[in-house]
């Protein structure tokens, strides 16, 4: 299991937005539960991948954990 996280200025909604684009039906993966305002989850035959934002003034941190997809995250975390 991987758990990494990054800081950012954009809003939870928008982090979500890119997670649901970036990760439901790709990889296997399909959304199975989700709150616009904190988190995303996301399941396959293989593992997970969820998606936690807490926000903290004008920044959000943006904590994905993983079983099975640690390239994807680190690819959507650079990317975000």
């Amino acid at each position: 299991m991987m758990v990494m996280s990054k800081v950012t200025k954009l809003p939870p909604r928008d982090i979500l937005d890119k997670a649901r684009k970036f990760f439901d039906g790709k990889y296997g993966l399909r959304r199975i539960e989700s709150d616009p305002s904190c988190c995303a989850h996301f399941l396959s035959d293989l593992g997970f991948v969820t998606v936690r934002v807490v926000s903290s003034g004008d920044y959000n941190e943006a904590t994905l954990e993983t079983r099975e997809w640690d390239y994807q995250i680190q690819e959507f975390l650079r990317k975000l």
